[in-house]
This record gives C-alpha cells, sequence and structure tokens, in this order.
C-alpha cells in the first residue's frame, strides 16, 4: 500500500483497506455476498466493506 499511497497520493486511497482474505474467495466462487457468510471472517469483512461504503460516500459528498 505504501507504493500505491506514493502513486497516487493519500487522499485518493480509502479506508479501510480490505485484506485479502478467504472468505471473499468463497463468496465470489459461490456467487453469493460476503454478507451472507456468519462467521467471523464473513461478519468482519462486511463490516470493512460497509466502512468501505462510508468513505466513498462521504468522498462522493465532498466533492460536490
Amino acid at each position: 500500500m505504501d507504493g500505491l499511497r506514493e502513486l497516487v497520493g493519500e487522499n485518493e486511497i480509502l479506508e479501510p483497506v480490505i485484506p485479502e482474505r478467504a472468505v471473499i474467495k468463497e463468496a465470489a466462487a459461490a456467487g453469493a455476498s460476503v454478507s451472507e457468510y456468519k462467521t467471523a471472517a464473513g461478519k468482519r469483512v462486511t463490516e470493512m466493506f460497509d466502512e468501505l461504503a462510508v468513505s466513498f460516500l462521504t468522498k462522493i459528498e465532498a466533492a460536490k
């Protein structure tokens, strides 16, 4: 991530950064939503995507 931050700028990287997780691969392979996985990893990744969505919407609103 450090190299990417240097390349595009600190303010262009939205948080949280979603880590590569097996649950994401499993959901994609099954054609399912990560939120359907009621494991600890599934719940945490779902929370992270929700946080990322808020970050994205906040950035869009600020750009208006």
